[in-house]
């Protein structure tokens, strides 16, 4: 699994992530959010400035678009453009994103924080404890994550780790994410009594979504009923109708080829998982988990897998299979 990390802007409690990129700060140390922003690097500027179209008579303005724009970074000499928004966006910086959330990581130490792509979108992990699901144990995060694009909110996400495994259990479902419009607080909140209802609005999340682990850890889930999922997680292609115009045979080919072989693997790690657990073999916990597993640690192209398995495509993978093996 390779990452896509901002240059080596990435900070990690203990231990260095597997990318051995950026720092690592002593386990027993309690860092907040607004230290972890600056130690980190990612409490670069980011602006909103005026877009502009070339002409043969010259620039002329561009109505109700702004551009984001992130200070020089990493050896570049110019300011770098992030996206195109409408003129009514709000621009939160990383750093006022650490500053709102700040008193957060009094109740929840940091465990990592990092800047992914060109530098538009920034996480944090907090520490929210360990938890026991039926004697597997979970590490409990809440990772936070804001990007400068104009099509998300702060959001905060309940993301428990196996800590056997360092799976990252992704799950589609309201109760797992909190949605902040923290362009509406920041500077104005009266801090103490906002973070204390978020907080509490977390840990009831956390509690809901420990319940439903609980529950699928106990709901019986044999191979057959593994492989009739497996069919909607990773479903065979729709076959293309009509040939004589452009022949996709051998892309269908392929992508029948790769699903077919998704399927396989997951077989594979569930059969393991259940020779592995044998108190939890043939339950919903353990199908779910093989479909973890394979996301998260499957090869793949490019260098965007470390985001993808959080936030990504393979994200929407967990969460699709969360649904079907709990059979919504």
């Amino acid at each position: 699994m390779s990452h896509e990390l901002f240059g080596n802007k990435f900070m990690a409690r203990g231990q260095p992530g597997w990318h051995n990129l950026g720092m690592v700060f002593p386990k027993e140390r309690k860092i907040t959010l607004v230290e972890a922003a600056f130690e980190s690097g990612i409490a670069y500027d980011t602006r909103l400035v005026p877009v502009y179209a070339e002409t043969k008579d010259g620039m002329i303005p561009v109505p109700d678009r702004m551009a984001v724009i992130r200070e020089p970074q990493n050896g570049e000499k110019h300011w770098q453009p992030l996206d195109v928004v409408g003129k009514n966006y709000k621009l939160v910086t990383n750093l006022s994103v650490a500053q709102t959330f700040n008193d957060l990581s009094q109740i929840y130490p940091v465990e990592t924080i990092g800047a992914l792509g060109n530098g538009e979108r920034m996480f944090a992990a907090l520490d929210a404890g360990m938890v026991d699901i039926k004697g597997d144990t979970i590490h409990q995060y809440f990772t936070l994550y804001d990007e400068k694009t104009g099509r998300s909110a702060t959001k905060i996400y309940y993301t428990p780790v196996r800590t056997v495994c360092n799976n990252t259990l992704r799950m589609g479902i309201a109760q797992a994410t909190l949605t902040m419009n923290v362009a509406h607080t920041t500077g104005n909140m009266l801090r103490l009594e906002k973070v204390a209802s978020i907080a509490l609005e977390m840990n009831k999340r956390m509690e809901t979504v420990n319940r439903l682990f609980g529950v699928m850890a106990v709901s019986p889930f044999d191979l057959d009923d593994f492989k009739r999922a497996l069919l909607q997680i990773y479903a065979p292609p729709p076959k293309p109708e009509d040939l004589t115009v452009i022949d996709v045979s051998e892309e269908f080919a392929n992508l029948e080829d790769s699903k077919r072989q998704h399927r396989e693997a997951a077989e594979e790690l569930f059969l393991k998982w259940n020779d592995e657990q044998p108190k939890l073999a043939n339950t919903q916990w353990g199908a779910w988990n093989a479909v973890v597993e394979l996301e998260d640690w499957k090869p793949g192209r490019g260098s965007g897998q470390f985001s993808s398995a959080l936030l990504g495509e393979r994200a929407l993978v967990k969460q699709l299979a969360f649904d079907v093996i709990r059979g919504k």
